[in-house]
Formats: structure tokens, C-alpha cells, sequence
């Protein structure tokens, strides 16, 4: 078979990677119809030959024509859910308006509402949903991951549950729900505290920003003494989670 292309939205060409095939499923009140590579689809992880099998999808826009994406049988992306870039999905159901970029890889999971999962992030037998966010090298396995929950650098979560607005970063070690610990809307600025567990002890993320880790013995000389409201609060949260981490 030759190359095949279509007129893309912007006016350009772009090379048809898969087909939907006439094999289909109903999958939670959709008509899901599985995919065939029509080219080769190959990076560092998967070589895809002309002529395999994939995953379901209900249409198109749920599976990116462009980069070399893809989804493996028994994978169900329906709804709004975006999977693209160099990103693959297997044994997992996408839907809602989630989105799977990049180079991340998603196994065995369930991903849903307006979750993002990009960059390098690696998600296996776990549950992401609401607004959830998982990029750079993270890496999420057995663990619910939800609500407005941030995990980025190359912090892991595993066999935990994580909801609130927690921004677990850098080398957090996650390994149970207990390890993480967050308090939001602090002061004038509506600041957002995140304890976590590092393989080092605990440290302490203020707002997401990457200059505003600290460990916890660091965060408490930086900010005990001050009598602005803020700090008070700041050091009854640090206070809170030494009790919380039996510290």
C-alpha cells in the first residue's frame, strides 16, 4: 500500500498513519471502532507494522494522525480524549476530555474528565481524573490521582491516593496516601502548601514554583518568627505536619 494523505486543518498534508476499520464495540453508550496501521509507527519504546491491529476509538480527533502515537488493542479512547505526539496507550480506557501527549505512556489505567498526562510521564494500573496533571519524568502506578493534583520533575506516586490541590514535585516518594499532605487558600495570595516524603525525609513546596521547595527544617528557619499572618499559618501547617509525618 502507498503512502495515503489528507488535507489537515491548517490547509497542510498529513500522512495517514491508521484507518478505522468496519470491526466495532459499544463501550459505555459509544460506537467504538478499532484501528489498522497503515504505515510504520516506530520510536525508541514500539514498532507498529503496516497492517496491525489496534485500540478503539470513536473517532479521528481521539487518536492524532500526526507523530508516531498510538494505541494498542483492548484500549477505548472515546468522548473529547486527545491522544497524540509520540505518546502510547495500552489496556487503558481514555475518555472524557483527557489528554495523552508527548512521550508519555499509559498502561492498564483509566483516564478521565480534564486530566492531562504529558512529557514523560509513565502511569500504570491507576486511575487519573478530574483536572490532574502528570508531566515531565513522573511516574504514577497503583494510585488514584485526582481533583486538581499536581505530580511533575521526577516524583513518584505509588499505592496511594491523591486528591486536593497537592503539588507533589522534584524526588517526592509517595508511597502511601499518608505521605503527602496539603493545606491551600493560606493568606492574601491564596497560597498552596505540599509536604511530602522524599527518600531523604520531607520537604515542602510552596505554590508549584520551582524555586519554592524546601526541606522541612528549611522551610520552618525560613519562616518561623514572622508575624504576618502567612507565616503564622505557614508554620501551624509545618506544625500540622510533623504530627501527620510522627516527626
Amino acid at each position: 500500500m502507498g503512502v495515503i494523505y489528507k488535507i489537515n486543518q491548517t490547509g497542510g498534508i498529513t500522512v495517514i498513519k491508521y484507518r478505522l476499520t468496519n470491526e466495532t464495540t459499544e463501550h459505555f453508550g459509544h460506537k467504538l471502532y478499532r484501528i489498522k496501521a497503515v504505515k510504520e509507527i516506530k520510536n525508541e519504546t514500539m514498532t507498529i507494522l503496516p497492517g496491525e491491529l489496534g485500540g478503539f476509538i470513536e473517532k479521528e480527533e481521539n487518536l492524532s494522525q500526526d507523530g508516531n502515537c498510538w494505541i494498542f488493542s483492548n484500549t477505548y479512547v472515546f468522548d473529547n480524549a486527545r491522544v497524540k505526539g509520540n505518546s502510547y496507550v495500552k489496556d487503558s480506557r481514555i475518555y472524557g476530555d483527557a489528554v495523552i501527549a508527548d512521550n508519555a505512556i499509559v498502561i492498564k489505567s483509566n483516564v478521565d474528565c480534564s486530566s492531562c498526562i504529558c512529557e514523560n510521564a509513565v502511569v500504570f494500573d491507576s486511575t487519573v481524573s478530574g483536572q490532574a496533571y502528570i508531566g515531565q519524568s513522573a511516574t504514577v502506578k497503583d494510585s488514584f490521582v485526582g481533583e486538581f493534583v499536581q505530580i511533575l520533575d521526577n516524583a513518584e506516586v505509588i499505592h496511594s491516593s491523591v486528591k486536593g490541590n497537592c503539588i507533589i514535585v522534584r524526588d517526592a516518594k509517595i508511597k502511601q496516601s499518608t505521605d503527602v499532605f496539603c493545606v491551600s487558600q493560606i493568606g492574601d495570595n491564596q497560597d498552596r502548601l505540599t509536604f511530602y516524603k522524599t527518600d531523604k525525609g520531607v520537604s515542602v513546596n510552596i505554590n508549584g514554583g520551582v524555586f519554592h521547595t524546601y526541606t522541612l527544617n528549611e522551610f520552618v528557619e525560613r519562616f518561623s518568627g514572622g508575624v504576618n499572618p502567612t507565616a503564622i499559618f505557614y508554620m501551624a501547617a509545618a506544625e500540622m505536619a510533623r504530627k501527620i509525618f510522627s516527626l
